[in-house]
């Protein structure tokens, strides 16, 4: 069975051991420094602390792929794609580029997000969708934003009450099954959003007003702003693309395997034949460092989520002329 191990590097060093650790009652967090992930994803991995490593690695990377799948496969449906063979051979191409099998042979966890992020569109499973989305804050907090407003705005309150204490009472139970680790938690929090600032991470919008030494003390303010701003037209108009897209560029930090968000854009871009080139050329751009290295990757990587962007906004624009021209 060693023959056929699959290493996942962020499941086997990261989210397995810290899964056994709390079930002996070690915290995480001080068994490992450099485990920053919040202690409710171990739910999912318990169970597999009770089997052989490689079959473990096995079945979570069958998980995070068949999320991912999932997710494409709900996106799709709300872009009201035909259910035919171009779809899945679309699907499935998706999957194959380098940001999905970054995602998927590192072990991380993002497409849990990711189905969130659809989620918030095509359920009326706004606990579910919430409990997802709180996975990575940092990504999934436009998303979890918007969708409370949402709620709010039909004037579900008592729904959203109930909803946001199942949350608390589940993210809390995470809490108690290792005494301490709240404190510790937050603390591995403030050290994984200070080395977000080193140059093998990606760049975002507020690393990069820090980096550029732009707005010094008043970056959180000016942050704050272009968020409020970004949140509100996306609340005015709920768009799928464009949301994911302002989670990456708005996160105070994150890695090349959150990237794979970027394949929901990319969907619909392609399915509406529009730029379609570029927008290839763009999942696949990743491989340059396989030629130049990894030096040119962080700034690029704050690039290519606009270019996605500005390809959206343009299309968009088309889609309005169109209407106003009329039949």
């Amino acid at each position: 069975m060693e023959k056929f191990f699959i290493y996942l590097v962020d499941f086997n060093l990261g989210l397995l051991p810290a899964a056994r650790n709390a079930l002996k009652g070690i915290d995480p967090y001080i068994a490992d420094p450099g485990f920053f992930m919040p202690p409710w994803i171990l739910y999912p991995v318990f169970p597999l602390t009770l089997i052989p490593e490689s079959l473990a690695s096995l079945i979570w990377l069958g998980l995070i792929v068949g999320l991912a799948l999932m997710s494409l496969h709900y996106a799709a449906l709300h872009f009201h794609m035909p259910p035919d063979r171009r779809k899945l051979m679309l699907i499935l191409g998706l999957l194959l580029t380098p940001f999905s099998l970054q995602t998927f042979f590192s072990g991380q966890y993002t497409p849990f997000v990711m189905l969130g992020i659809v989620g918030s569109f095509v359920w009326n499973r706004p606990a579910l969708t919430l409990l997802l989305l709180s996975l990575k804050p940092q990504l999934g907090a436009l998303s979890a934003v918007i969708l409370v407003l949402k709620l709010a705005k039909e004037q579900q309150w008592f729904r959203l009450l109930g909803i946001l204490a199942a949350i608390t009472v589940i993210i809390g139970i995470s809490f108690l099954i290792v005494p301490h680790s709240f404190s510790h938690f937050w603390k591995g929090v403030l050290a994984g959003r200070s080395m977000s600032l080193e140059r093998e991470w990606t760049i975002t919008i507020p690393t990069a007003l820090k980096l550029l030494g732009i707005g010094g003390r008043y970056i959180p303010a000016l942050y704050l702003l272009i968020a409020s701003i970004i949140i509100t037209g996306l609340f005015l108009r709920r768009d799928l693309p464009m949301i994911v897209i302002c989670s990456l560029v708005l996160a105070p930090y994150a890695r090349e395997y959150d990237y794979v968000l970027l394949l929901i854009p990319a969907l619909y871009l392609i399915h509406q034949r529009y730029a379609l080139i570029p927008s290839i050329l763009l999942l696949f751009f990743p491989l340059h460092r396989f030629f130049v290295g990894d030096r040119s990757w962080s700034w690029i990587s704050i690039i290519i989520p606009l270019i996605f962007f500005l390809i959206l906004i343009s299309e968009t624009r088309k889609q309005l002329k169109g209407l106003r021209a009329g039949p």
